[in-house]
């Protein structure tokens, strides 16, 4: 067995059985330790250190700072959090910025100072287009141009329809409701938007489809509260409406000239425009009992046309 002299460093032969030797080069006893032996003292060694490096811990924490070592701590403290608050801040302006690149580059524009309104569609030879769920309103006018829109899909984020948005586009066939905010979720977070009141009005505004005269099937945006002077005129092939019991208003020439047929008017509707449905193609149309018949009458209903349901 060989081992090493402590004092020296130099290597000692043992014979088999004997734990002692002298070393040859500097003529001091060498010993074999047994193995408790050995751990014994490693784990001496090893609370030493540790009681070593608490003993300097606490003369550390012991140690009075001076008056000029305090003002630096502090004054460097107040820096860091400074600069911490000010890379804060520019985490919504950087948001809102980046957000108006990107719905620039693709032709969708946000409004001036409200980041969640369409303001406009630039892709004005598309055939269908489905809005980025980032929006919450589309603004007035904003889809005018877009004269070879077909269909058009509306995410479940937005809550109204400006005045005029879809106007006159006579080659839109349907309006859907489908998908949320999706990614978009999480710019509302990165910009607060999401703890911000959306002052978007829930209706769907004036003339909004006026003259679209293939629009067959529209959906409405949830919460929806009012339908707009002549939202629906002029929409030939529109035969069916369903409106949500959300809608409160329903405005004057809603639905004149329209091709719908069948209508119920929900218990939630409070007040409906004259001549809301003069001239349209209805030949059903359920009324609740809070609405009189000179109310009624005022409505541009063809009596001899139409059955008029009470209840």
């Amino acid at each position: 067995m060989t081992v090493k002299c402590e004092k020296c460093g130099a290597d000692v032969e043992l014979q088999d059985g004997v734990k002692s030797a002298k070393c040859e080069k500097c003529g001091a006893e060498v010993t074999v330790k047994d193995a408790a032996e050995a751990t014994e003292e490693k784990k001496d060694a090893a609370e030493a250190t540790e009681e070593k490096k608490e003993a300097a811990e606490a003369a550390e924490e012991k140690k009075q700072l001076t008056p000029q070592e305090k003002a630096k701590k502090i004054a460097t403290l107040v820096v860091e959090i400074i600069i911490i608050c000010a890379a804060l801040a520019m985490i919504p302006r950087i948001s809102t910025r980046l957000h108006q690149h990107r719905m620039d580059s693709i032709g969708m524009p946000v409004a001036e100072g409200d980041a969640k309104q369409l303001l406009e569609c630039r892709d004005v030879n598309a055939e269908s287009i489905t809005v980025p769920g980032c929006f919450t309103s589309i603004g007035e006018g904003a889809f005018e141009k877009c004269l070879n829109l077909k269909s058009v899909t509306i995410p479940t984020t937005v809550k109204g329809i400006g005045d005029g948005a879809f106007r006159g586009i006579k080659t839109l066939e349907s309006v859907k409701i489908s998908g949320g905010a999706g990614a978009y979720a999480l710019l509302n977070v990165a910009t607060l938007a999401a703890f911000c009141k959306d002052a978007a009005p829930s209706v769907i505004g004036k003339n909004a489809f006026e003259d679209c005269a293939n629009l067959s099937t529209i959906e409405f945006p949830a919460g929806i509260t009012a339908i707009g002077d002549g939202a629906f005129a002029d929409c030939k092939k529109l035969a069916a409406v369903t409106i949500p019991d959300t809608v409160t208003e329903i405005g004057a020439q809603a639905f004149i000239r329209s091709g719908v047929k069948k209508i119920v008017i929900p218990d939630s509707v409070k007040k409906v425009g004259r001549m809301a449905f003069s001239y349209s193609a209805l030949e059903e149309i359920s009324v609740p009992k809070h609405f009189t018949d000179e109310q009624v009458a005022k409505w541009g209903i063809n009596k001899e046309k139409c059955k008029i349901i009470r209840r």
